[in-house]
């Protein structure tokens, strides 16, 4: 393999955006208590994560910061590089 190669782990760069949207809903609710958590996180906007960049992650009737086309196939390479499948 490749020195260049790097094996991602399913759902890192998910994890850490998501990790970074309820550190950003935390502040600005100024708490981790659960409604007004949920109240900052479905408030959010242009939060600039490692996916994306969000806009509006959450709403009261929406609770999934990624859509369809935020997705993408890949496959390892001989040489251990992610390429995208066309």
């Amino acid at each position: 393999m490749a020195p260049s190669a790097i094996k991602g782990a399913t759902g890192l760069a998910h994890a850490y955006d998501l990790t970074h949207l309820i550190a950003a809903a935390a502040e600005k609710a100024a708490t981790i208590k659960v409604d007004k958590l949920r109240e900052a996180l479905e408030s959010l906007t242009d939060v600039e994560g490692a996916v994306k960049t969000y806009a509006s992650p959450f709403t009261k009737d929406r609770h999934d910061a990624l859509w369809s086309e935020d997705y993408f196939m890949t496959v390892f390479d001989e040489q251990g590089h992610l390429k995208t499948m066309d």
